[in-house]
């Protein structure tokens, strides 16, 4: 039973758990707030999933030099400052830390990374980015956006496939999507 999950995408597959959904875009969110209102299991924040606690600004997304504006994926930058005009544009940035703290919470079952690129920041570890929560994660689906931030796939890659250590179990490569499980959590035959 999946009763604690971490979802920077939005999903109702599990209507007894407890979802904490973070959304960048301010208009996204208030669509998200349509969309999970009536679910008392649903936590919905407008914000982004970060390293560190930090402002964040949306940008526009580049493919190969191409730059494109789109709803459904925004990027994500580290801002020390900003003026009014771009206020509709900035939120917290959050740490998975801090969200097990704000919600008193000791893990989470299943954490669905789907943040464009910011997966690059996210599994960067440094003195203040640990990822000491992943060792009470149970589950991972992670997509991995190496061509909107060069550089995601091989830090990702890196942190699950750590030499030697067998800690997490890839269950599926999906292409973008990859599935792990954290092998002290969920046991599995290989």
């Amino acid at each position: 039973m999946c009763r604690y999950r971490v979802e920077p995408g939005y999903g109702a597959r599990f209507p007894d758990a407890k979802i904490i959904s973070l959304e960048p875009s301010k208009k996204n969110y208030e669509t998200l707030l349509l969309n999970v209102n009536g679910f008392g299991n649903v936590i919905p924040l407008h914000a982004g999933l970060w390293k560190s606690m930090s402002q964040l600004r949306l940008v526009n997304c580049t493919t190969n030099g191409n730059s494109w504006e789109r709803e459904w994926g925004f990027q994500v930058e580290e801002v020390s400052n900003w003026n009014e005009t771009e206020a509709e544009f900035i939120m917290t940035g959050l740490t998975v830390e801090f969200l097990l703290r704000l919600f008193d919470l000791q893990s989470f079952d299943f954490a669905k990374i789907d943040i464009e690129g910011s997966e690059k920041e996210l599994f960067t570890r440094s003195e203040t980015n640990t990822l000491k929560w992943m060792e009470s994660t149970s589950l991972f689906m992670v997509e991995v956006h190496d061509m909107m931030r060069a550089g995601a796939k091989a830090i990702v890659d890196g942190v699950f496939n750590k030499s030697g250590d067998n800690k997490f179990h890839m269950l599926k490569d999906y292409g973008m999507f990859q599935a792990w499980t954290n092998t002290r959590l969920i046991p599995t035959s290989s």
